[in-house]
């Protein structure tokens, strides 16, 4: 936890300004705040997400009982459904999801968890276990609201709706009298119920306050020599491409191969990439190109799976749903969501924005401690 903090030094010698550096140090000072509150209730309550959860999550992705699945690169799959009920799943997949932020928005949590199945699997990256029932997903999101500002909005930025329904990918923040909350950005990825159109799978991804960014990189870089001590020293071969894979399954697959020249063939010139463990977005491709290299030193063996993806043709969209395994071993808690938005002229990929898992995991009840320092930032400015 304490190298995650460490990159906030850098924030605060680059905050030029008083009111810039009282906002450095006020972030700076209730993340060591939140860490002790953590670790004053439960020391427990640090731990990572168990193995487990990942394992049920891919099991969701990828049933083995659904016919000719076919396969994309690093475990994804896409699912085959009938073609004439494709925009009518599509349809209901983008009603329920839009219907849910409004019922959030009108604090309507019964109707917004009503887009849930019964029995269902709700992963919020704050949280040490996953909600596994539509009543105890009611239940966080009143919750969270409580911890925020009264009157606060949850505002749908973007949405990546599979053709046939089967699963959307959203980008979103939230938002209190037309500005935007400090650390409230955020990616989610929704599996629908072939059967009942309802979510029976979803993640839930706020940024971090907790930002590796450049010396944390440079940390792992150290260290990875000896990480490389403890297990396989070559990156594991990944699967093959399908015929086809979408543009940012390509992108994975190339970073994973550490060819960054296939990577950025995937990005427009212009593009601008943001990741949330980072502090400031990479505009073009040569911060792009600095920044995947530095990514690559310092994950030595790792590798970024997809669990799942959405290309929307139609909204230029692509929602993608991942994990990382070092040294070809699961890594608990290391999961996000990322969005990413398409060129219209040549479909390569022109912005994309990360958000990856808290490192501090905390209980379901105890989980919206994290969501304080919106609260306060937003009340102090």
């Amino acid at each position: 936890i304490y190298p995650s903090m460490m990159p906030m030094a850098p924030a605060l010698r680059s905050a030029r300004k008083p009111r810039q550096q009282t906002k450095a140090i006020l972030a700076l000072c209730l993340s060591f705040l939140y860490v002790a509150a953590a670790f004053v209730s439960d020391p427990l309550l640090t731990r990572v997400s168990p193995l487990a959860n990942l394992s049920r999550c891919r099991r969701l992705v990828a049933p083995t009982s659904d016919p000719d699945p076919i396969k994309t690169s690093l475990g994804a799959v896409r699912l085959q459904l009938s073609s004439s009920t494709g925009p009518s799943q599509a349809a209901a997949a983008t009603e329920g999801i839009e219907g849910y932020f409004d019922a959030w928005n009108r604090r309507d949590f019964g109707a917004a968890a009503s887009v849930f199945a019964p029995e269902c699997k709700y992963d919020d990256s704050l949280c040490n276990e996953p909600l596994k029932t539509r009543d105890s997903v009611r239940d966080q999101l009143s919750r969270m609201a409580s911890a925020l500002p009264p009157g606060t909005k949850l505002i749908l930025d973007e949405l990546a709706v599979e053709e046939l329904g089967e699963c959307v990918g959203a980008r979103w923040h939230f938002e209190y009298r037309g500005r935007s909350l400090p650390f409230s950005r955020g990616c989610s990825f929704y599996t629908f119920d072939e059967s009942t159109s309802l979510v029976k799978d979803a993640s839930w991804v706020v940024e971090s306050l907790f930002r590796p960014d450049e010396p944390g990189m440079a940390l792992l870089s150290a260290a990875a020599p000896v990480i490389s001590l403890f297990g396989q020293s070559d990156l594991p071969t990944p699967l093959p491409l399908s015929v086809d894979a979408s543009v940012v399954e390509r992108y994975f697959d190339a970073w994973n191969k550490r060819d960054m020249d296939a990577a950025l063939d995937c990005f427009v010139d212009d593009c601008q990439y943001e990741d949330t463990a980072f502090y400031r977005p990479f505009k073009g491709k040569a911060k792009l190109r600095d920044h995947l290299e530095k990514n690559a030193r310092g994950l030595a063996s790792g590798q970024i799976m997809i669990d799942g993806v959405v290309v929307d043709n139609e909204r230029r969209t692509t929602g993608a749903k991942w994990h990382f395994e070092l040294n070809g071993e699961v890594v608990p808690g290391a999961s996000g969501c990322s969005m990413y938005e398409m060129d219209h002229e040549t479909g390569l990929i022109k912005s994309g924005f990360d958000a990856s898992g808290s490192p501090v995991k905390l209980s379901q009840g105890q989980a919206n401690l994290a969501l304080l320092p919106m609260k306060f930032l937003n009340d102090l400015f």
